[in-house]
C-alpha cells in the first residue's frame, strides 16, 4: 500500500497586538504613575511609551512606571504602543492626568542628606552616595535631590541616593540638597573631592 504522506506541520499563527491599556496606580504633586499592557504577539513584548507627545521611553519591558519632576498642577497627556519584533501594536487611548497642587501647609523641609562615599571612577568620574533625607509627609521614593558641583547644578535625582558625576582636575565642591514636593529644601550637605585628572 502507498504510505500516508505526513502532514506538514503549520506555523501557529500570531495574535495579533492589542491596543494597550493604560491605567494610573497615583498621582502626586511631582509625579504621576502609570500601568500598562497589551496582549497577543511573543511572550517578550516591549513598550513604547509617549508623554506630551515626545517618546519617554523606548523599547521597555516594564509594564509600569512612575514619570518624576513634574510641577503642580500641571496637565499631561500619555499613550502607549507594544513592540513584538518589528511589529507595533495600534496606539493606545490617550490618557489625561493632572498632578495634584501642592500642600500649602507642609511647611517642614526634609532632613539634611548625610554623605556618605565618594568613589573614583577613574578620569574625571565619580560616584557620590549618601544617606536618604525623610521627610514628615513624602514618602523617600519622590524626594528630589539636585547636585551640585562647584557651584553647578549637575544632577538631579527623585528617590536616590547615589548619583554618576563629572568633576574638574584639583578641588571639588559637591553639595546636595533634598527638596519635598511642596518645595522645601532641606539644609545643604557637602563634601569635597580632590581629582588627580
Amino acid at each position: 500500500p502507498t504510505p500516508t504522506p505526513t502532514p506538514t506541520p503549520q506555523p501557529t499563527p500570531t495574535q495579533q497586538l492589542s491596543t494597550p491599556e493604560v491605567s494610573v496606580i497615583e498621582v502626586g504633586p511631582t509625579h504621576i504613575s502609570l500601568a500598562w499592557a497589551s496582549t497577543g504577539g511573543g511572550s517578550k513584548l516591549l513598550y513604547l511609551v509617549f508623554k506630551d507627545g515626545n517618546l519617554d521611553r523606548q523599547a521597555t519591558p516594564e509594564t509600569s512606571g512612575t514619570f518624576y519632576l513634574l510641577e503642580p498642577e500641571t496637565t499631561h497627556t500619555f499613550t502607549v504602543q507594544a513592540k513584538d519584533g518589528a511589529k507595533l501594536s495600534p496606539t493606545s487611548n490617550t490618557l489625561t492626568v493632572t498632578t495634584e497642587p501642592s500642600n500649602p501647609n507642609d511647611t517642614t523641609p526634609p532632613t539634611m542628606p548625610t554623605i556618605k562615599w565618594v568613589e573614583d571612577w577613574g578620569g574625571n568620574e565619580i560616584i557620590l552616595v549618601w544617606d536618604q533625607s525623610t521627610d514628615d509627609l513624602d514618602p523617600q521614593s519622590i524626594i528630589r535631590y539636585d547636585v551640585y558641583v562647584n557651584g553647578v547644578r549637575e544632577a538631579i535625582n527623585v528617590g536616590s541616593g547615589r548619583s554618576h558625576l563629572y568633576v574638574v582636575a584639583g578641588l571639588n565642591t559637591i553639595t546636595v540638597i533634598a527638596i519635598d514636593t511642596a518645595g522645601n529644601e532641606s539644609a545643604v550637605a557637602t563634601t569635597t573631592f580632590r581629582c588627580g585628572c
